[in-house]
């Protein structure tokens, strides 16, 4: 980046009266000062619960899906007992359809979704030509059926009638 130059997030960030024309480096001491608990630009975040979220989804029309489930485990939790605890909670489905889940996993990740009353979701992760290695619809590496679709659309539905 050049010197003079500021990115427009550093600037709404900052609020209005930072200067357009400021030095890269310095904004970026001030976002990070701005993340530091107990440092003088620090805010502290909102946090909703997962119930809260769920909930929040269901009422403005949506279904609320754990994407990514392998996270959970590679953070090391024990992804049955999250899952179990997440549909618990109200959480309505399971990502089980995913490029790098191999049939091993995607089996398990439906036997649990089934478990616990999810419905199952899937997608590429095609975040465009930025991320090598994926294409949009997942080519070869994963195939979501279009039923999980009309499955989606009957959850959300069901979830509005319990309102």
């Amino acid at each position: 980046m050049k010197y003079g130059a500021c990115p427009r997030y550093v600037c709404k960030r900052l609020g209005p009266d930072h200067s357009r024309s400021c030095d890269p480096r310095i904004a970026l001491l001030q976002l990070q000062s701005a993340s530091l608990k107990g440092a003088e630009a620090y805010a502290p975040r909102f946090l909703f619960t997962a119930g809260e979220v769920f909930n929040m989804l269901r009422q403005a029309g949506g279904i609320s899906v754990l994407a990514h489930p392998l996270q959970l485990q590679n953070a090391g939790l024990n992804l049955v007992k999250a899952i179990e605890d997440l549909a618990f909670l109200g959480m309505d489905g399971l990502e089980t359809f995913y490029p790098t889940h191999s049939k091993k996993t995607r089996a398990a990740l439906m036997r649990s979704a089934v478990e616990n009353d999810l419905v199952l979701t899937g997608g590429s992760d095609f975040h465009g030509l930025i991320r090598p290695g994926t294409t949009l619809a997942g080519g070869k590496k994963v195939t979501v059926p279009y039923a999980l679709l009309e499955d989606m659309k009957k959850r959300a539905l069901m979830n509005s009638k319990k309102l």
